[in-house]
């Protein structure tokens, strides 16, 4: 890239270079990125004012960094007990279900993932016109007790939660076509959103192929979480219902991404 050509480039597009390179390396500095984009110290300077105004990093002497949130965290492995998952944020996870259940419509099937957020939503589901697919066991005892409508996969049931899952649970949801899919997930990234294991992203990725309305359910506690496996992009999410504001940087992903972001409130 020329001078004349870095001087002429629009600030909008010098800012999502910055966001670029700090994405993929956590951090940037003034020099480094005015050498770049053949701009001036001062330039990069206001640039990254700008950007740290709207919390998309966080300002140093002489460079910036993403906000703490985003900078490495230990790899989250081992997936912890139903009950202790269920005791963290529950009632914000009240929230998102109260929220979730106002994009329910009668006389539809839908699907809902595993986790206790999802055990949230069918704790309050009650439309007995609603016709409901799950893998998780709880799930499909909370709806059971309200004589829902509940079809159950077969397949190998394990897990700390428990639900059911491999190739013949895979095979039994191919034959379904969902209105909506609400899914879980362990954390969300800025590479996307990941869970524990293999065998659960399976699943969720085999829901998503099965609607053409994929809305993810996640309380703030999940932003930035990282486990072992990446489930999927944001760019087949359509929705995400949580209980606050994404921090700026990946808010921005998912709002590039067309996902819709809906805060639930009391």
């Amino acid at each position: 890239m020329n001078s004349s050509v870095g001087r002429k480039l629009p600030a909008t597009l010098r800012r999502k270079e910055i966001l670029s390179a700090l994405e993929r390396d956590g951090h940037v500095t003034i020099v480094d990125i005015a050498e770049k984009l053949r701009v001036s110290d001062m330039t990069v300077r206001r640039d990254l004012e700008m950007l740290a105004e709207e919390d998309l990093l966080v300002r140093t002497h002489g460079g910036a960094h993403l906000p703490e949130i985003f900078q490495e965290r230990p790899l989250d492995r081992n997936e912890p007990s139903a009950a202790t998952r269920a005791s963290i944020n529950r009632a914000e996870k009240q929230l998102i279900a109260a929220r979730a259940l106002r994009l329910i419509e009668p006389q539809t099937t839908v699907a809902l993932d595993i986790g206790t957020t999802m055990q949230e939503l069918a704790a309050v589901l009650d439309d007995s016109s609603v016709r409901v697919v799950s893998t998780s066991l709880r799930v499909q005892q909370k709806l059971a007790e309200r004589q829902m409508t509940v079809f159950v996969p077969c397949g190998r049931l394990g897990g700390p939660e428990p639900s059911i899952s491999g190739a013949q649970t895979i095979s039994y949801l191919q034959n379904f076509h969902f209105d909506a899919v609400f899914l879980g997930v362990a954390g969300i990234t800025l590479d996307g959103t990941f869970d524990y294991s293999i065998e659960d992203a399976e699943i969720k990725k085999a829901l998503i192929q099965r609607s053409p309305k994929r809305i993810l359910l996640a309380d703030s506690s999940k932003f930035g979480a990282v486990s072992a496996v990446r489930v999927t992009g944001f760019e087949v999410i359509d929705m995400l219902v949580t209980d606050a504001d994404p921090p700026g940087p990946l808010k921005t992903r998912l709002e590039a991404a067309g996902t819709q972001i809906v805060i639930a409130s009391a």
